[in-house]
């Protein structure tokens, strides 16, 4: 009877070196797809919030809400923060009546991107406003986030951001809310996207003078870097963004954070007012 023939060891290596080329292929086509997947999920939160706001605007005579009433308010647990305004119209069954909510809506997963992680974001630098030490490693990177300015029209002529604090100190006169009419173009003018925590520092607001990625533009300010705290490269090197209409989009870092010499940004999504 004749004997059955095992594989030799050339014929197992040679299955094993044609199974890890393949994979080798495969991988980068799932990394892909992952990525992909991230940055829809992503979207979709995106979408939630911007619904959100075109319900805040029916329901208050079409007026945006306010970063926060007060910057500074001599009882801090009343300090509202423009996620309690729009929680209640994406979770009723949370959210709360006014008091400050951030335990309810700061990790929430329809505001958390799937495609950050914990610890620092890239190029993140401790010691800017509001950081005094590393970041933590169990704290998540990427979140839904609004575009932060400051109306004041002692300073600035126009409007640089569609949310601001009401006033800064309790003392101080409430200044007026943002209209959906006030801004140019509903259709480019950016209200939320990637960000580290939950805002970005408008570059009208503060315009870029360092470049924290080393490609030699401008894309940070000394004092909010990296990126003025947003995260645009976090979905295959660009950001989504959700804008007045209600509409997502991805944006790519080199269309969103394009800048001239002086750090002032070149794309029309930061625009509020021509």
């Amino acid at each position: 009877m004749k004997k059955n023939r095992g594989f030799t060891l050339i014929e197992l290596l040679v299955v094993i070196a044609i199974i890890a080329i393949l994979a080798a292929m495969l991988l980068p086509a799932l990394s892909k797809a992952k990525a992909k997947a991230q940055g829809i999920k992503c979207a979709g939160n995106m979408k939630n919030w911007g619904l959100a706001l075109v319900m805040y605007q029916g329901d208050c005579q079409d007026t945006l809400p306010f970063f926060a009433v007060c910057e500074y308010p001599s009882d801090p647990t009343a300090k509202n923060v423009i996620f309690d305004f729009l929680y209640p119209y994406i979770n009723p069954s949370k959210a709360n009546s006014g008091a400050l909510g951030i335990s309810l809506w700061l990790d929430d997963p329809i505001r958390t991107c799937p495609g950050g992680s914990y610890g620092a974001p890239p190029f993140y630098q401790a010691g800017g406003r509001g950081v005094a030490s590393a970041w933590g490693a169990t704290n998540w990177n990427c979140h839904v986030g609004v575009n932060f300015g400051l109306w004041n029209t002692t300073i600035y002529s126009k409007l640089n951001a569609p949310f601001y604090y009401g006033h800064i100190n309790e003392s101080d006169p409430m200044n007026p809310p943002v209209k959906a009419n006030m801004i140019s173009h509903s259709s480019t003018a950016l209200m939320f996207m990637d960000v580290e925590a939950y805002y970005v520092y408008s570059p009208l607001y503060n315009a870029w003078d360092t470049d924290a990625n080393g490609d030699g533009t401008p894309d940070s300010n000394s004092y909010y870097k990296p990126f003025n705290n947003g995260r645009p490269t976090v979905h295959n090197n660009g950001a989504n963004i959700t804008c007045l209409d209600g509409h997502v989009e991805r944006q790519a870092f080199r269309d969103l954070w394009a800048a001239d010499a002086s750090g002032n940004p070149k794309s029309q999504y930061w625009v509020m007012q021509e």
